[in-house]
């Protein structure tokens, strides 16, 4: 899976570097009342591609925290059934043999057959 993420960076980026190299002019970037002076579409178009991968990130982390979040409550929550297993366990009497507990009352196994 780690290979299939590399190999598609790496055919974004020589994209990216291929769309850069064919297309030098100078643009303005205008976004609601903001407006930039003459830069070059090189530029622009990396500063797109970084803040695309800074907002996957940041978006990437926030979700790998929740995750981390919700791990340490579910293994806090397991090494609590854990110990109660363990206590229920002590707890429990011991059956004879074959898992039949030869104390029990209508038990007639030590009743020799006629």
């Amino acid at each position: 899976m780690l290979n299939a993420y590399l190999l598609a960076a790496l055919a974004f980026i020589a994209a990216m570097l291929l769309f850069i190299f064919q297309n030098d002019t100078q643009v303005s970037v205008r976004f609601i009342s903001w407006q930039t002076a003459e830069l070059s579409l090189a530029i622009v178009v990396i500063a797109s591609a970084c803040a695309g991968a800074l907002i996957t990130f940041l978006l990437d982390s926030y979700r790998a925290f929740k995750t981390g979040q919700r791990m340490r409550k579910l293994v806090k929550e397991n090494q609590k059934y854990e110990q109660e297993l363990e206590l229920l366990k002590g707890q429990a009497v011991v059956p004879g043999k074959n898992g039949v507990n030869n104390d029990a009352p209508g038990n007639y196994s030590n009743v020799p057959e006629v």
